[in-house]
């Protein structure tokens, strides 16, 4: 079966970027000012991604059941990285784009001041496309 989900490494600032698709389509989030927001990230948050493997794994494969509601698992350091601690929680609702509650679950992903946040459809889309990540990583990490 083939997977609906594919990438793309773009530029953006001068700094690399994987954009995640869906159905060969950047996969938009509508922003209340007409914008949209495609799901992508850099490496630093791909790094991220790749140290957080056991707790997307755990949310996905429990089919969003684990890990518990508003509870925060410290990662730690992410070697070879400036990720000097990483953190995931997992939330049972969130306010989207346009300010409406959205009762569905999602992890988040905190580096210092950087975060990455995504629901199980994003998450399993991540999964599928694990390898990929991983080379971004040891192309463009530094």
């Amino acid at each position: 079966m083939n997977s609906p989900y594919s990438y793309q490494w773009k530029e953006f600032n001068r700094e690399p970027i994987f954009e995640v698709l869906r159905n060969k389509e950047p996969w938009n989030d509508e922003l209340p000012i007409g914008a949209k927001l495609h799901f992508s990230f850099g490496v630093r948050k791909a790094q991220a991604i790749l140290h957080a493997e056991s707790a997307i794994r755990s949310y996905v494969f429990s089919n969003g059941a684990e890990p518990r509601i508003n509870t925060e698992v410290n990662l730690g350091y992410v070697p070879n990285t400036n990720i000097t601690e990483l953190k995931v929680s997992k939330f049972d609702s969130f306010d989207n784009a346009l300010g409406h509650r959205v009762d569905r679950s999602y992890l988040k992903l905190v580096m210092g001041e950087d975060s990455l946040a995504f629901g199980h459809t994003k998450a399993e889309a991540l999964l599928m496309l694990w390898d990929d990540i991983g080379r971004f990583v040891v192309q463009f990490g530094r």
